[in-house]
């Protein structure tokens, strides 16, 4: 998976409001593999690394999948750094990620399988797009504007 593929509608919409900076983990979409297990603690201290880099002391934090555990590591880890972050479909575990199992993770023909689902000809020919806007769930639908912390499993 890539930014765009995740992102492509998303990242345009929010750079008209706010600077975005958007991070590939290691391993990840176009990024070469590393030589490490990968550990949400490391993904966390890269991102750390990087707004070091950039000058930016405290950021609005909001990932995905793999990148949501990043940001619950960096809302544990680095609190003093994360302004506000937004987690979607990251599944919290107690012992705070550690090592992935390389048994479990996607196959070069699982990530073409996925590709082929999200840009492929069937769905093109639908004329959908996985991550495009759909008439069902207009812009707004999910503000609330109420803020949430989840922490330990608890609202």
């Amino acid at each position: 998976m890539t930014i765009e593929l995740n992102f492509g509608v998303a990242l345009p919409a929010l750079a008209g409001h706010h600077r975005v900076i958007a991070v590939e983990l290691q391993g990840h979409g176009r990024t070469a593999d590393v030589d490490r297990p990968p550990t949400f603690p490391d993904f966390a201290a890269d991102v750390i690394a990087l707004l070091d880099h950039l000058g930016i002391e405290r950021a609005d934090v909001a990932g995905f999948s793999i990148g949501g555990l990043t940001g619950y590591e960096l809302v544990i880890s680095y609190p003093e750094r994360v302004r506000r972050a937004v987690v979607a479909s990251a599944d919290h575990r107690n012992d705070r990620g550690g090592e992935a199992d390389p048994a479990r993770l996607p196959t070069p023909d699982d990530f073409q399988a996925m590709r082929d689902a999200y840009v492929g000809p069937a769905r093109r020919a639908a004329g959908h797009h996985a991550h495009g806007s759909h008439p069902r769930y207009p812009a707004g639908a999910c503000d609330r504007g109420v803020p949430r912390l989840m922490q330990h499993g608890r609202i």
